[in-house]
């Protein structure tokens, strides 16, 4: 299949040709709410090598205002463009790499609210531990609240055939953000079934942890970061 990523325009607004029509008709439904797609920052269809032991299914991208220096934003804009051709610097899970602190890269969100805990007891190598995790965003485009009900894109495609291509391969799949997220896994690509997605105990916390989740089952995602 072909990426459609790799023709997104080089310049605001960031939508692929082939979503935008469907995007805009959501859109002026939302306008104004929190729902609201909007296109000021570049998309985010997956991070990380998807080939990655460890595959994360995600919603969508949150919109965060950036805070970062221009030089620390240009080079988010160069690794986020890369990553979307799969193409990957010193931290393939990009968000992990702390020169992208304050950027849009959502380093704080990841680095210590959803993956800290795993990082810290896998005990992998920060720069390594990046290179075993792969996200997938179930919509692409940034929102403040996700509320996507415009059909499948054409650019979902995409993303939906690399998760049926990992979980082919055998990788372990976890779903954030509870039963309700794993459910659109779940229609979206028919390889899923509720045996082979890992599911967090609350819809509300994202937090890969011993807490929120089953008996067992944070030792084996390390035993699978371990052996890779």
């Amino acid at each position: 299949m072909d990426n459609p990523w790799t023709h997104l325009p080089n310049d605001a607004p960031f939508v692929l040709p082939e979503d935008d029509g469907s995007v805009r008709a959501f859109n002026k439904r939302h306008a104004g709410k929190p729902t609201e797609v909007l296109f000021d920052q570049l998309p985010s269809p997956y991070v990380g090598n998807p080939e990655a032991a460890i595959v994360l299914l995600n919603l969508n991208p949150a919109y965060a205002l950036e805070t970062a220096s221009t030089p620390t934003l240009a080079m988010f804009t160069d690794i986020a463009k890369a990553n979307f051709a799969h193409r990957f610097f010193d931290y393939p899970f990009y968000p992990l790499d702390p020169r992208l602190e304050g950027s849009p890269s959502g380093y704080e969100w990841w680095s210590k609210r959803c993956l800290g805990d795993l990082i810290r007891e896998s005990e992998i190598d920060v720069k390594e531990f990046a290179k075993k995790i792969f996200c997938a965003e179930f919509f692409p485009y940034h929102s403040r609240k996700y509320g996507w009900d415009g059909g499948v894109l054409p650019s979902q495609r995409y993303t939906m055939a690399l998760v049926d291509a990992a979980v082919l391969r055998g990788a372990l799949l976890i779903a954030l953000w509870g039963n309700g997220n794993k459910g659109a896994w779940l229609k979206a690509v028919p390889s899923l079934s509720s045996n082979n997605i890992i599911t967090l105990h609350s819809a509300q916390n994202p937090k890969i942890s011993r807490g929120n989740l089953g008996d067992g089952l944070f030792e084996k995602i390390i035993k699978r970061l371990r052996i890779g």
